[in-house]
């Protein structure tokens, strides 16, 4: 039948699944996706990451309406 879309069933997301849903192989090209601005992700410590579904809407988004990078980071670490 297909793959179950963890985007419609999970408020947010691991990196690998984001991978998936996206079509982006390497963890480093997601890293800098995160570095340059185009998506924000949460760091819960570690190498745990979490990538909330209306932050990956707005990537798409961002994507369809841009070709040019933006400057800042978006990574908020959740670690104390």
């Amino acid at each position: 039948m297909g793959k179950k879309n963890p985007s419609k069933s999970k408020q947010f997301m691991t990196f690998a699944e984001v991978q998936s849903f996206l079509g982006i192989k390497s963890r480093k090209t997601l890293l800098k996706y995160i570095r340059n601005g185009k998506l924000t992700a949460f760091k819960l410590g570690g190498t745990r990451w979490r990538i909330s579904r209306a932050n990956i809407n707005a990537f798409i988004e961002y994507g369809n309406n841009h070709e040019n990078g933006s400057n800042g980071s978006n990574i908020v670490n959740e670690t104390h």
